[in-house]
């Protein structure tokens, strides 16, 4: 078989495209409640914000990975194209939440992305995906077999090159996952939060959750503790977050509507940037908030939840996104009392 690059350039790009969305599904699954709440986090249409959307999701991702896989010629550009749309639209959501200065997890990857907040590498590695995508639909209908016949049947040479693109490929990634970790780990060591979140997500009606956070003495307080007083609305806000700061300013005005429901802020940020960057949270902040963000599928900041007090402690809402959102929790909230 004679050695070409576009067809070294079709496999490649096809068995890096396929595995990403492979990994992808396979990482969603059984994971709704997350899925959603990165949904919300993106500020995806809210048509599409449902339940069901969620559950199929997982598995478009595995068929179009297997689709890209078994087809070759016109067809298997024909999914590629719809893949580099998929990536297209994705991107330009990732993009906005960076824009706006949001602080949010895609959920890109389940539990592999689940606390690993959007930053430009995001964004350049969807770009990439998108170029491998756009090869294969351009390049792809000229070529056949489909995947795994013609990688058996390329040269050991041409073999031996794809291997060692994607490794290279891996490699980039796999560092990029350590510096990810390194950040992580040396935040919570910072933060002297608990690590420790249930497994399952907790959602309306179900019991708080049994994590930790920390106040501004540094005494670690158990979550259902806070609203031992009154039921309790958490706000998890972020110092570096635009969208943070208009509802910090709003506080105010919730207090006084949810009264006697009270407003506690949950954060990661460090105390002294957000008492300066956010004068609202002065005296109502807790610290060390990864584990509860996890445990409650937190999108982002700024996003908003109701928890009960002593005598019915469940969560009393659907996490909420948003200033609009956190806003119409609120008034729905104050018209329960009346």
């Amino acid at each position: 078989m004679t050695l070409s690059p576009v067809e070294i350039a079709v496999l490649f790009s096809t068995g890096l495209s396929a595995f990403v969305f492979a990994l992808s599904g396979a990482t969603k699954l059984r994971r709704t409640d997350t899925t959603l709440a990165a949904m919300s986090a993106l500020h995806v249409p809210a048509l599409l914000q449902r339940r069901v959307v969620a559950l199929a999701l997982p598995w478009a991702e595995l068929l179009l990975a297997l689709l890209l896989i078994v087809t070759a010629g016109p067809l298997r550009s024909l999914f590629a194209a719809l893949a580099a749309v998929a990536l297209v639209v994705f991107t330009g959501l990732l993009i906005g939440v960076l824009r706006r200065g949001e602080q949010a997890s895609c959920g890109c990857f389940g539990t592999l992305s689940a606390d690993d907040t959007i930053t430009w590498w995001a964004v350049v590695r969807n770009a990439f995906l998108v170029v491998c995508a756009v090869a294969i639909a351009v390049l792809g209908a000229t070529t056949t077999p489909p995947f795994f016949p013609a990688l058996t049947a390329f040269p050991a040479a041409a073999t031996l090159m794809l291997v060692l693109l994607w490794l290279v490929t891996a490699v980039i990634v796999l560092v990029r996952m350590i510096v990810v970790l390194r950040r992580r780990a040396a935040g919570a060591s910072a933060s002297a939060a608990p690590v420790g979140a249930p497994d399952a997500v907790a959602g309306m009606g179900d019991p708080i959750p049994a994590t930790e956070v920390v106040s501004i003495d540094g005494r670690t307080r158990q979550l259902r503790t806070i609203s031992l007083v009154a039921p309790t609305v958490l706000l998890f806000l972020s110092a570096e977050c635009s969208s943070c700061r208009e509802a910090a300013a709003r506080i105010p005005g919730w207090q006084a509507a949810l009264d006697p429901v009270q407003i506690r802020v949950i954060t990661s940020s460090d105390p002294a940037t957000l008492h300066e960057r956010l004068p609202e949270t002065t005296g109502i902040a807790y610290f060390g908030s990864a584990a509860t963000k996890q445990a409650l599928a937190v999108p982002g900041s700024p996003s908003a939840v109701l928890i009960g007090a002593h005598t019915s402690p469940v969560v009393g809402s659907p996490v909420v996104r948003g200033v609009d959102q956190i806003d119409a929790l609120v008034r729905s909230i104050s018209a329960a009392r009346a």
